[in-house]
């Protein structure tokens, strides 16, 4: 077989040396540390490029130069990864780019072989992820949000690509003793052989797996998923908090996405209730009519504030200008349907900035400095659970916003209600006044996790006992 492996860290090279007796490797890397060059040296079937895995244009001239072999790419093994430490709150510009090297490391080799396989209707695309892929912890580091995008874009991914033959892995590994990193030493974890034979074996059976290494760390997914609270008491939320949530009060409300239908009805709804109510939209135009229709309706003092949020001078200029608020929601916005070959890297990048960074890069900027008080809503959608063929892009992005909302929890709940509303969709059953209601109510009740509606909570836990299962029903429908 033709394998390229991307990123020749501890697991790409210790797969390397796993593989290399029976198959033609192609390794890249953006670097040639001294003991991956003399792997190549002593194996004629080694093949080694230098490119920058984030980079389209480079990955491409790697698999180019490999000869006769870039025509048939059997197997991509993925390894691209990198640990981040930088909270969001201390530096966001690490944050943003420690996240676009752990997502987008990984989507540019898929999206150069992907065509290649899709025309030879065989291939197998094995992506390196993490446990922190499907649970996430306090910090406000990029690393779970990156690694919970990069699995919700491979659950897509596996479903568009299954009818033409090729086969989508995730490997999921709890923390590897890393003694070969330039930045990071971890001396604590599973033995990085340990991963790589998982992948040797993965490789002979079956394609299209989620594996988790060691095994009873797949716990953690349905834990994640089901029972999140009890993770949220393991990072010290006190029980208590809850019943003060519920005393405070919401007078000045910041909302994101007031142009959809249910952030229409949120704004009204709160303005009946809140003194002012700030609406950011970067075309201001669209909210001007809302705005006439709330202040006819009540006392509430609207006022629409121009600004981008995906660009950074206009969000930290946001911040600097807003006062103190009691309440925050962001809802991003939609998805638009395209199959992950017809989406660029390009594409990616404008939709979470817009959908993830964008958002993020706010709240971070208030909070720096202290300006909200109470609580903060994310309305999100079940997309990353899903894996519905043609939403890579929404769905990546859902998942990095639910990765961080989580996180955003387990750092500062104790202080803040951070409240995550998942749907499913609305209009069938769920009109947007009633999930507008709903919300209100769970936010006066100190709630902090509601899905609507109610019985798509048993989705959840489907797609929580069987993924892979869960993911092929969606599909189909």
């Amino acid at each position: 077989m033709n394998i390229v492996i991307v990123g020749c860290g501890n697991v790409g090279f210790e797969a390397a040396r796993l593989l290399c007796g029976d198959h033609n490797l192609l390794l890249v890397n953006r670097s040639l540390p001294a003991d991956v060059a003399q792997f190549v040296r002593e194996h004629g079937n080694v093949s080694f490029a230098r490119a920058d895995a984030t980079d389209p244009l480079g990955v491409e001239q790697a698999l180019t130069g490999f000869g006769a072999q870039a025509d048939r790419v059997d197997v991509l093994l993925s390894t691209v990864g990198a640990f981040c430490s930088t909270s969001a709150l201390d530096d966001f510009h690490t944050f943003a780019r420690d996240f676009h090297l752990n997502f987008f490391g990984n989507l540019v080799p898929i999206q150069a072989v992907l065509n290649r396989m899709i025309a030879a209707h065989t291939g197998r695309i094995v992506v390196l992820s993490s446990t922190s892929g499907v649970f996430t912890y306090p910090g406000l580091t990029a690393y779970a949000p990156a690694k919970w995008a990069l699995t919700a874009f491979c659950r897509t991914l596996r479903n568009e690509v299954r009818r033409y033959g090729v086969s989508v892995d995730m490997v999921f590994p709890a923390s590897i003793r890393n003694r070969r990193s330039r930045t990071f030493l971890y001396k604590n974890g599973i033995e990085v052989k340990s991963v790589a034979t998982e992948i040797g074996r993965l490789l002979k059976v079956r394609a299209g797996a989620d594996r988790f290494v060691p095994g009873r760390y797949s716990l953690l997914r349905s834990v994640e998923q089901m029972l999140p609270q009890v993770l949220d008491r393991r990072a010290g939320l006190k029980r208590d908090r809850r019943r003060r949530f519920c005393d405070q009060r919401v007078n000045t409300v910041l909302l994101l996405g007031a142009s959809s239908g249910l952030g229409r009805e949120l704004a009204i709804l709160y303005a009946k209730v809140g003194q002012r109510l700030y609406l950011v939209e970067s075309d201001a135009r669209a909210l001007s009519e809302l705005k006439r229709r709330i202040e006819l309706a009540s006392a509430c003092a609207v006022e629409v504030v121009d600004g981008d949020v995906a660009d950074h001078q206009s969000g930290e200029r946001l911040a600097d200008q807003l006062p103190n608020i009691d309440l925050v929601i962001c809802i991003p916005e939609g998805g638009t349907a395209r199959q992950i070959r017809d989406v660029s890297p390009a594409d990616y990048e404008r939709s979470l900035t817009t959908c993830f960074l964008g958002p993020v890069r706010l709240a971070v900027a208030l909070l720096r400095r202290h300006k909200i008080s109470s609580k903060v809503i994310t309305v999100l959608s079940t997309a990353p659970l899903e894996g519905r063929p043609g939403y890579s892009c929404y769905a990546a992005g859902q998942a990095a916003l639910w990765s961080f909302t989580r996180s955003l929890r387990r750092t500062v709940g104790n202080d803040l209600q951070v409240m995550e509303v998942l749907i499913r969709e609305t209009g069938k059953g769920l009109t947007d006044v009633a999930a507008a209601e709903q919300i209100r109510e769970s936010e006066r009740a100190g709630r902090e996790m509601v899905v609507l509606p109610s019985k798509a909570a048993l989705s959840m836990y489907l797609g929580a006992i069987a993924p892979q299962w869960y993911e092929r029903l969606l599909s189909r429908a």
